[in-house]
């Protein structure tokens, strides 16, 4: 039997509560189900998830702005962690993105998170800024932004 390839879709409302479990799954600070639904419905954010044989696997949040977006998470199960699939959920996501004239995008990541900041710098981010004490804990975040004109991109 061949494996079914990971597939990259929106999330409409009646995929909260699989987005709600993968917070729960993924941030030791996770968002309630009810605020994603809030939002989800709002048109305020946009959330991909990235399935396998029918189970949600990692998903993004993004906030919709204007001319650009704002990653606000991206999670992967535990599980399935060192696969690829963050890549693969941004790459796809990004693009999308990019076709409905959203083509800039930035966000803010845990300074001490050097994987995560591995995976954003090869997708073309760029760190821009600091934002001092910006988590719970007093740990520092580094501002990145990707700019798709820029040689990076």
């Amino acid at each position: 039997m061949i494996d079914e390839p990971a597939r990259l879709r929106l999330a409409g409302t009646p995929d909260v509560p699989a987005a709600a479990r993968l917070e729960h799954a993924c941030f030791p600070d996770p968002w309630r189900a009810d605020e994603l639904a809030v939002l989800l419905g709002s048109g305020a954010i946009e959330i991909a998830l990235l399935e396998e044989r029918g189970e949600a696997l990692a998903y993004a949040v993004f906030q919709l702005l204007p001319d650009e977006t704002e990653l606000l998470r991206v999670g992967v199960v535990p599980g399935a962690r060192r696969r690829g699939l963050a890549r693969r959920l941004l790459e796809g996501s990004l693009a999308r993105l990019a076709l409905q004239g959203r083509p800039a995008c930035h966000l803010e990541v845990r300074n001490d998170n050097r994987a995560a900041r591995s995976l954003y710098e090869s997708l073309g981010f760029r760190a821009t800024g600091w934002r001092r004490r910006y988590y719970a804990d007093g740990e520092d975040a580094v501002r990145y932004v990707r700019d798709p004109r820029s040689p990076l991109g």
